[in-house]
């Protein structure tokens, strides 16, 4: 999926990685697994999630041979850590 060409793709990818996100956010609330990640206080919106996405594949050009989904958690996880405080 290119996130970062036309206008109908970066929809495209912004509705996709939105639905990475939600669906990660309610699975952990049915699982002894918390989330990998930490949602900050008032969420994120589609347009974030895209450019967090795409910051990540800019500095991980590597992985991107991995799908989508996982490489859209992996960015998720660098970009909202939780705290091991």
């Amino acid at each position: 999926m290119d996130c970062n060409g036309e206008p109908v793709h970066q929809i495209a990818c912004m509705n996709y990685l939105r639905g990475v996100w939600d669906g990660l956010i309610a699975g952990s609330g049915h699982t002894v697994t918390a989330s990998p990640f930490c949602s900050p206080h008032g969420g994120v919106q589609g347009g974030q999630l895209r450019l967090i996405y795409l910051k990540w594949a800019t500095h991980h050009p590597e992985r991107l041979n991995l799908g989508l989904g996982d490489t859209a958690i992996l960015a998720f996880i660098e970009a909202f850590p939780c705290s091991s405080k």
